[in-house]
């Protein structure tokens, strides 16, 4: 149902206020996902992909080519994230936008840091900003490779644009796994009892923490070989783009515990994709 005040999903926006009445520090972050909520509600983020997509059975889609971006939406976007994130009077010129989002693509920190310097801000709020500038793109990407997925996709990192599984849906009656990716949405089964990032399959090593109360609604499944651990949530369906991260958001207290505990989650993308981004003409 639509028709709320910022162009948002009415449950969307509901979810947001509560987040941010549930505590203050979490509202910056909020009120830049917002931004990045309504870029993607208000639509307008078409195929961002020119060439014929490969079909490939080991490296991630992305890989080696070119994403095509309108320039006039994808620079008021990030001046509006930019703004919201308090970068001053930030306004990347086209070239500096490109390059923005082609290095959140590849998660190049270090490039994205030395864009900063050159514009004179915070690179943490920068990277910041580029991650969500980045997330409308990638959604994009991901809603048109999700054909190309291999069917037997052997691993746990996502097939699309190379990161790490930001939770695994247990989907439907059926209680289906299902990795999820945080940045494209891709979606991708992997079989019970197989660990995302070492692939570990002897059933004595994997094992999950369950917070008092759930049911096993949401839970860590952790891994003893790689001290790996992932958000586990029960849904009824595929989670939306904007649902997946606010349940990232909703369930930080997993994260909070699986820390405390020694669990931890990979840094940075499994595959990086090297990829070019261009001004749609």
């Amino acid at each position: 149902m639509r028709g709320t005040q910022a162009g948002l999903d009415q449950e969307l926006a509901a979810r947001l206020a509560a987040l941010e009445r549930r505590d203050r520090e979490w509202r910056p972050w909020l009120a830049l996902l917002r931004e990045a909520f309504d870029a993607v509600e208000n639509g307008g983020w078409d195929d961002p992909l020119a060439a014929t997509i490969p079909s490939r059975a080991d490296g991630t889609l992305l890989d080696g080519l070119e994403l095509f971006v309108d320039v006039q939406r994808s620079q008021a976007l990030v001046s509006r994230l930019a703004e919201v994130a308090q970068l001053g009077p930030y306004r990347p010129t086209e070239q500096h936008m490109l390059a923005l989002l082609a290095n959140s693509v590849r998660d190049d920190r270090t490039a994205i840091e030395a864009l900063a310097t050159s514009a004179g801000v915070d690179g943490h709020r920068l990277d910041l900003v580029a991650r969500l500038a980045a997330w409308p793109l990638l959604v994009a990407c991901g809603r048109t490779l999700a054909d190309a997925i291999p069917a037997a996709w052997p691993h746990g990192h996502c097939p699309v644009c190379g990161a790490w599984p930001l939770v695994v849906e247990r989907r439907g009656l059926e209680r289906a796994r299902r990795l999820r990716c945080g940045r494209c949405a891709a979606d991708w089964p992997l079989a019970w009892l197989t660990c995302s990032y070492c692939g570990e399959r002897d059933h004595a090593r994997l094992g999950s923490l369950v917070p008092e109360g759930e049911l096993e609604a949401r839970k860590i499944e952790t891994c003893s070989t790689c001290r790996g651990y992932l958000k586990s949530v029960s849904t009824l369906g595929a989670l939306t783009p904007a649902e997946l991260l606010l349940t990232d958001v909703e369930t930080l207290e997993l994260d909070l515990v699986a820390h405390q505990r020694g669990w931890v989650r990979p840094p940075g993308l499994a595959q990086t994709p090297e990829v070019q981004v261009r001004v749609r003409s």
